[in-house]
């Protein structure tokens, strides 16, 4: 049995994905967020290879302990760093509590995920997978999103650090940045900057959940074993 963490599962994207991967009974979905919703509680009642653990990832002092429990000493095989908050301000009138946690949550978080996912691929000498996902804020300019932007810009950098690091131990990672997703991230960004986006897009629409997880399914496959350190664009043609 394959076993894939995701992070933020309970709801948006990181909910799909649990769908998209428990589907297949040969593999073990093992997932976490904050709070549990009606939406995952019921897929969870039609499914017997998700389970769900209950921890903020914000609480950083705490979560290498959270995260440890949570695995149990099993193998695991794939990580999906999902979970992330957005923090909407012009810099000159951000709160600094308020960015601080985005970034505890957004960056932080995932460098722990990390550090305890590929300790556990190197004590089971497993060809791990890692898959973060960024936005097009880390590659365009936004009216109050340059913080979630610059937290997403480091997670590329991490990513491709990490496939350096433990290519050699055949730990691969990736990256899948996304434009506006047709999961309600289209309430990020004002009429106007909707309206822009969609202007520039070759094809005149939101970016495809179901695209963003068919790339996220190639990217941990074995199809794609020569596949690392990259980073994809999911936005209908923008960049």
């Amino acid at each position: 049995m394959r076993t894939i963490l995701i992070t933020g599962i309970s709801k948006g994207l990181g909910l799909k994905l649990a769908d998209s991967f428990s589907i297949e009974d040969s593999n073990l979905v093992i997932g976490c967020s904050r709070t549990m919703t009606t939406e995952l509680k019921n897929l969870m009642n039609t499914r017997n290879n998700i389970e769900w653990h209950q921890f903020d990832l914000a609480d950083i002092s705490k979560l290498e302990n959270h995260l440890i429990k949570m695995i149990d000493g099993r193998q695991i095989h794939c990580v999906i760093n999902n979970a992330a908050i957005l923090y909407k301000s012009l810099l000159v009138k951000a709160d600094v509590n308020q960015f601080k946690n985005m970034i505890d949550i957004n960056l932080a978080a995932p460098m722990v995920v990390c550090k305890v996912a590929i300790e556990n691929f190197l004590r089971w000498k497993t060809k791990g997978n890692i898959l973060f996902y960024s936005s097009i804020c880390a590659h365009m300019g936004f009216s109050g999103l340059s913080m979630i932007g610059a937290t997403k810009g480091a997670l590329e950098s991490l990513s491709k650090n990490i496939a350096y690091e433990y290519g050699r131990k055949g730990i691969r990672s990736n990256v899948i940045s996304i434009g506006l997703l047709d999961t309600g991230m289209s309430n990020t960004v004002n009429e106007k900057q909707y309206l822009d986006i969609i202007n520039k897009s070759n094809i005149a629409q939101c970016a495809d959940s179901d695209s963003v997880i068919e790339l996220t399914k190639y990217l941990l496959s074995n199809n794609s074993m020569s596949v690392t350190g990259q980073v994809f664009h999911i936005n209908c043609g923008i960049l």
